[in-house]
């Protein structure tokens, strides 16, 4: 893999490669979008028995399929912004 100035450096003189570019983060934020899908489709073991105060059990997300979602809900902010809004 090159080092950062050179990406940085073809990008600014290469026409072609900036499209190249652009083309690979939009498969890039594509592919984020369907990892946060199979995550939260995923049922196995991503779901945990909470028991309230009144004793009533619910079922609810782990923690862990939560944090994962929303480490790839923030990668999509900041690669795509004027398409997705974190909230």
């Amino acid at each position: 893999m090159p080092a950062r100035a050179t990406v940085f450096r073809r990008l600014a003189r290469n026409e072609k490669f900036r499209r190249s570019y652009a083309f690979a983060r939009e498969c890039l934020v594509e592919d984020l979008l369907y990892e946060i899908l199979e995550i939260a489709d995923d049922s196995s073991g991503d779901h945990a028995e909470k028991t309230g105060a009144d004793g009533k059990v619910s079922r609810v997300f782990s923690r862990d399929c939560r944090r994962r979602i929303k480490a790839r809900k923030w990668m999509l902010t900041h690669l795509a912004p004027k398409k997705y809004r974190y909230r």
